[in-house]
């Protein structure tokens, strides 16, 4: 979730702090700044992606592409169909199991 998109998801954010603080050693806790956030969105969008907002999975992907030297994504394609026009057996934002 976007901690400072709106007023809702500030507060909800600052709640889920509160409860995590102090932070033990092994846990970090991270916000996207809105400055990133804004020129992530104006990068894709320039790059003609349509969608209202950027979903927190794509985000994330963004940040991995940055951050790592090497980076796989099980399930992250919009689409029923792959580019040779197979049928996607999976999905990561739903129940469905991999055929």
């Amino acid at each position: 979730m976007p901690a400072f998109a709106t007023p809702l998801n500030t507060r909800a954010s600052i709640t889920a702090l509160k409860a995590l603080w102090p932070p033990s050693p092994q846990l970090r806790v991270i916000f996207f700044s809105s400055s990133y956030l804004k020129a992530l969105d104006r990068l894709w969008k320039g790059r003609g992606l349509k969608e209202k907002r950027l979903s927190t999975g794509f985000m994330l992907i963004n940040v991995a592409l940055e951050l790592c030297d090497h980076v796989d994504v099980y399930g992250f394609w919009p689409f029923s169909v792959n580019l040779e026009k197979q049928r996607i057996p999976h999905h990561y934002f739903d129940n469905k199991i991999p055929r």
